[in-house]
């Protein structure tokens, strides 16, 4: 038998808090709840990051589809993405040549090692 409870992140975060807080040697829990809770607590983060994983992937492909130029600016599969109310930052790649950095410095500072 299976069920399904509908719970927000932050309910899930709070159930996988309340979980971590049983010691493997609390003896008032005993070893087939400590057990649960390893099996419940493993579940429920996995759910978290599977979700997390959808949304990153949602942004990372807006991201690419709008801001990638072949050579100029590329966005990783795996990119880091930083979440928001109103939307995300992802981080991407931008490409700068060795002139571009050293003109960037009045003092000529960057040599070139290629």
């Amino acid at each position: 038998m299976s069920r399904c409870i509908h719970l927000t992140d932050d309910e899930l975060k709070l159930v996988i808090l309340g979980l971590s807080s049983i010691t493997d040697t609390d003896p008032v829990m005993g070893s087939e709840r400590v057990r649960l809770k390893q099996v419940l607590s493993t579940r429920l983060e996995e759910n978290l990051n599977q979700k997390a994983q959808a949304q990153d992937k949602a942004f990372i492909t807006a991201a690419s589809k709008k801001h990638s130029i072949d050579g100029e600016v590329e966005v990783d599969e795996l990119a880091i993405v930083s979440p928001s109310h109103e939307g995300a930052y992802v981080m991407a790649w931008v490409w700068v040549t060795h002139e571009e950095a050293r003109s960037a410095y009045s003092f000529n500072l960057i040599k070139t090692k290629y």
